[in-house]
């Protein structure tokens, strides 16, 4: 592309591609505009630098969509729906979720098969078939050519197949992304990298799948980004309907069996959806034997498989089963392929002593469930990686032990994370965290203050691991209301890049403000003083930042951010019943994209501080803001060069 001197130009380029970048990326600042559309959240923030600004489209209101719809199929926005197409429409709007391609076709679909043949039932049914009826129908071509492309464009057959495995989950379910990514790993959806960490490859796909905008994130926790995604309800029926036609997955949704109907074909991978009797009975006639996949969603009666005969079974869920029983565990106990095991929510009091035979075992959950102690086979498990729950470490005394111990607490451990043992009267915790090398990321409660002899041996063990060749990257401590003062104790250099502590603090921990390569910091109900507080502004690497406080006293300080404070900081979230007089001083957080005040009283900031946050993008405040104060926030950011949207 070539464009004469001082020559003004309006250009405008539908989707366009990565290799154009280049080409028209010289023109970007000369004289005159260019209008790019896309889908890919990376192009549109590199086309959006030196003054750019990225504009994002806003599905359709309910009203505008049913209007739409209406006009399409009666052809004249002046005659009134029969009843039947009246009711009909509210399940066809809440499938295309305001999407103007989705309501088109659709609506083309229904104009095709006559107003006669318009009922209620009708229009459910294509909804519930809709994945069926874009590949039948040439009306619906348009939606189907559109989601092929989003789907053939991805560029590699792993991202593919991780976004088929996405239609295990319910439609309306939000998707945990840390849960997902490691069903990959398990699964072998991911091909292993020889100079990378898998699970940075499987994080890469799922920004990969977000990028595209194929999966919409639904909670975005500031810390770590997504935190739970969903599928477009068009898009999710489309990819239930390709795993299915391509035998990658066998769902029962509500008893009805969706599957490749060619009754050769083995069945890889099973999802249940809150199956009843009825549904229970199709599992019987299933040949699970071959299964590498189980996922069951809330299910509350007596189990519905045979865990004897999933031999092959890699990947059991079972979050939310709440009558699980201890003798299926015991069955489970005896899947030997086993590497993902999701046990959260259910009421399971036991792990029983024979889950040692699970020797590729990598994720085990117990969150949520009734475990109390944690038996010491479970941490000799050799390819654990990932350990959750809420429990008390056995009581395993090493020097007692001898060379038994020293197996336990080998070396070898693949353990990376720890998340959540209970401080208690064991000092099994020592020797896991001195032992245990692979150790990157530990959390640590207690229900009841501790004693000064457990908090001192904690203490020196952390400072241990703080060092070394390879420290511990991310610590969490909840002691809840209890004192968490002996952390002051911990002055020891670190590489820690991730905290987070909720206790009461008479003063900021030394070895916090002397994290010069600290990027993530979460703090609850310390009890300290806002003023204190500012002072983590230091901090030139902190990234993420999040404070929550319960006390009326909080909102009586001050936050002052001086310039150049918190020169990295791109997230900030206060958390209080009323927010401290804030001031913002000019070339203070120039990174800072998001700001979240949840708040009730934000009083303590005037709303024309935002001006000084040059790349701010988004604003986050609470529901019961008032709506004058909502007004000139609202008023503020129609200011700002950016123009920052607002959240509730």
């Amino acid at each position: 592309m070539h464009l004469q001197a001082n020559t003004r130009y309006l250009i405008v380029i539908d989707d366009i591609q990565t290799s154009l970048l280049d080409a028209i990326r010289p023109y970007f600042s000369s004289n005159g505009r260019i209008i790019v559309t896309t889908t890919m959240h990376s192009i549109a923030n590199s086309c959006s630098t030196n003054g750019g600004y990225i504009y994002r489209m806003e599905a359709l209101s309910k009203e505008d969509s049913k209007a739409l719809l209406l006009k399409i199929v009666l052809g004249d926005v002046t005659k009134s729906p029969s009843p039947h197409f009246e009711e009909g429409s509210e399940s066809i709007l809440k499938k295309c979720e305001g999407l103007p391609l989705g309501i088109v076709n659709i609506a083309n679909y229904l104009k095709e098969q006559g107003p006669e043949k318009i009922t209620v039932a009708s229009c459910k049914n294509m909804c519930s078939n809709l994945g069926f009826h874009m590949h039948s129908n040439d009306a619906l071509a348009r939606m189907k050519q559109v989601l092929i492309h989003s789907y053939d464009n991805l560029p590699s057959h792993d991202l593919k197949t991780c976004l088929l495995s996405v239609s295990i989950y319910p439609k309306d379910q939000p998707i945990k992304r840390k849960s997902l990514v490691r069903r990959w790993l398990a699964e072998g959806f991911v091909v292993k990298v020889v100079s990378g960490k898998d699970d940075d490859v499987a994080f890469e796909h799922f920004e990969g799948l977000i990028n595209r905008s194929i999966i919409q994130p639904v909670d975005i926790c500031n810390s770590v980004g997504v935190k739970t995604c969903r599928l477009h309800g068009i898009m999710f029926d489309f990819i239930v309907h390709k795993s299915a036609c391509e035998n990658f997955i066998t769902l029962i949704n509500n008893d009805e069996i969706i599957t490749n109907t060619n009754s050769d074909c083995a069945v890889r991978r099973l999802s249940l959806n809150k199956p009843t009797e009825e549904g229970g009975k199709a599992v019987m006639g299933i040949d699970i034997s071959r299964i590498r996949s189980l996922t069951i969603f809330e299910h509350v009666g007596q189990a519905l498989v045979d865990f004897r005969k999933c031999k092959l079974l890699r990947v059991l869920d079972l979050e939310n089963c709440k009558e699980l029983t201890d003798s299926d565990l015991d069955n489970i106990c005896k899947l030997l392929q086993l590497k993902y095991l999701s046990l959260r929510g259910t009421d399971v009091s036991r792990l029983p002593k024979e889950i040692s035979k699970l020797l590729h075992l990598e994720t085990l959950d117990i969150r949520a469930t009734r475990v109390n102690i944690l038996p010491k086979e479970v941490l000799s498990l050799p390819e654990l990686i990932h350990l959750f729950g809420k429990f008390e470490l056995p009581c395993v005394h090493g020097r007692a032990a001898g060379s038994n111990s020293q197996t336990l607490f080998s070396g070898d451990s693949k353990l990376q994370t720890l998340s959540g043992f209970l401080m208690g009267k064991s000092q099994t915790f020592e020797q896991i965290i001195l032992n245990m090398k692979k150790l990157r990321k530990v959390k640590i409660l207690a229900e009841s203050t501790p004693s000064s002899g457990i908090t001192g041996l904690l203490v020196s063990s952390l400072k241990k691991r703080f060092i070394g060749t390879n420290p511990l990257d991310s610590l969490s401590v909840d002691f809840g209301d209890h004192s968490i003062d002996f952390l002051d104790s911990l002055n020891a250099c670190c590489a820690l890049t991730s905290i987070k502590l909720h206790g009461t603090l008479r003063s900021l921990p030394t070895f916090i403000t002397s994290l010069l390569g600290l990027s993530k910091l979460h703090l609850v109900s310390t009890g300290l003083d806002s003023k204190v507080l500012s002072t983590l502004q230091n901090l030139h690497l902190l990234i993420y930042l999040k404070l929550v406080e319960d006390r009326l006293e909080f909102g009586n300080g001050s936050f002052n951010v001086e310039k150049e404070g918190f020169r990295s900081l791109q997230r900030l979230c206060i958390q209080a019943h009323k927010l401290p007089q804030m001031s913002i001083a000019e070339g203070a957080m120039q990174h800072l994209y998001s700001l979240q005040f949840i708040c009730a009283d934000i009083s303590g900031v005037h709303e024309d501080a935002i001006k000084r946050l040059v790349s701010l993008k988004e604003i986050t405040l609470a529901p019961s803001v008032d709506a004058d104060t909502r007004r000139s926030w609202e008023a503020a950011v129609k200011q700002h060069k950016n123009r920052p949207t607002i959240m509730n």
